[in-house]
Order: C-alpha cells, then structure tokens, then sequence
C-alpha cells in the first residue's frame, strides 16, 4: 500500500514536467529521453540518470514514445511494462482508466493547475478536449 502511494504522489510530481518540456523544446507529441531527462533534473525530481528507478520510467511513459519509453526502462533493468505504467498514469490523472495522449495529458494537468490543486492533490482532468 505504501508503495501504491508512494508511486501515486511521484506521477503527481512528473505532471509538473511538462510546462518544462513545453517551455524548453515546444509542444511535441513526443519528447526524447535525453529532453526528459534533463527536465527532471531541472525540476530536481532525480539527481543523476545513472539511477533510474521504475518510478523515474513512468516519467518516460509519460513524455516518451512507447518505444522509447520501453527501450530507456529496460535499459535501466526495470521490469514494469509500458501498458502497465500507462494505467497507472491515467487512474492518477484522469481518476480511471483510459486512453490518452499527449494533447489530453496537457488538458488535464492543466485543468487541475487552473482549478489551483496542489502537487499534493489529486490530479483529475476533464475527459474533453
């Protein structure tokens, strides 16, 4: 249970990424993994990429495209697959399981940073675009 919320709170914190990702390199669909890095090291959510955790690659599955995304956390010897990952980004996101991209990601986390939640609230969008 510890490790459930421990997990929910650390994709909380990677939806802070992307007003980054935007502001560094624009909207993309997909970022690469060098630019995710290194905005997860701007927002201090890892000191070193030489240390990835599963909780770091949900970060990737987030940003990233699949195959990138699988590629970056079997590299680093994680065993959690991208499906997986997925879902649980979007029962924290969206408040239940779904589809979603990298335009309703942004409508969400930015619906919830309108309504003036904390990192420590529940991130919960709107399901229209």
């Amino acid at each position: 249970m510890l490790k459930r919320l421990f997990r929910r709170w650390k994709i909380r914190q990677l939806t802070r990424l992307l007003k980054d990702l935007r502001a560094q390199y624009g909207k993309k669909r997909y970022y690469s993994k060098r630019e995710v890095e290194r905005a997860l090291k701007r927002k201090r959510l890892i000191r070193s990429t030489s240390h990835m955790s599963a909780n770091n690659c949900y970060a990737y599955a987030m940003y990233c495209s699949p195959q990138v995304s699988a590629r970056a956390c079997s590299t680093a010897g994680v065993d959690t697959s991208y499906a997986s990952m997925k879902r649980d980004i979007s029962e924290v996101v969206f408040g239940r399981q779904r589809e979603f991209d990298m335009s309703s990601l942004a409508h969400a986390i930015h619906a919830d940073n309108s309504s003036g939640n904390s990192s420590n609230s529940s991130v919960h969008g709107s399901d229209e675009l």
